[in-house]
């Protein structure tokens, strides 16, 4: 099942009260084309052909997907709790079954933080150690979303 959280400082005294940031499950990739063609929204789309202009080959498939885009990979992501930052990486894999493998043979999928050199946290981990906000550190409060796509 496809997943994601949002994780938002609740902060009243804080700059970034009310926002913050999102994570996913790995999450399906297909072809950047097919997907931009079955975009309904305007806004995605003219970030997507952004993205494709700039060199980008694959993007995040969205549901419903109505046209059936082929799954390609995963677009899987880490937090760095010491960098503050997300870091995702696309994995050419059809099978979920195959991510964890796939990643821990992947050279380049660091498994330390490329600018701190500290942990990375996947999406299980970052909801399971939560995230603080980045600006004022407090904890975030957490938002899961579940689709029913496999």
């Amino acid at each position: 099942m496809l997943a994601g959280c949002e994780f938002t400082c609740k902060n009243p005294e804080c700059e970034h009260f009310e926002s913050g940031l999102t994570m996913t499950s790995p999450w399906p990739i297909g072809d950047i084309d097919l997907v931009i063609d079955a975009c309904v929204f305007d806004e995605f789309k003219e970030k997507l052909i952004e993205r494709k202009t700039n060199g980008r080959k694959y993007a995040q498939i969205q549901f419903p997907d109505t046209i059936k885009v082929a799954v390609a990979g995963y677009r899987i992501s880490f937090w760095s709790p010491e960098g503050k930052t997300i870091w995702a990486y696309d994995i050419m894999a059809t099978d979920l079954e195959d991510i964890d493998k796939k990643i821990a043979n992947d050279l380049s999928i660091p498994k330390k933080c490329p600018t701190t050199d500290g942990e990375l946290l996947n999406f299980s981990e970052a909801i399971d150690k939560g995230i603080t906000c980045t600006s004022c550190k407090v904890a975030t409060i957490q938002n899961r979303w579940f689709t029913n796509e496999n």
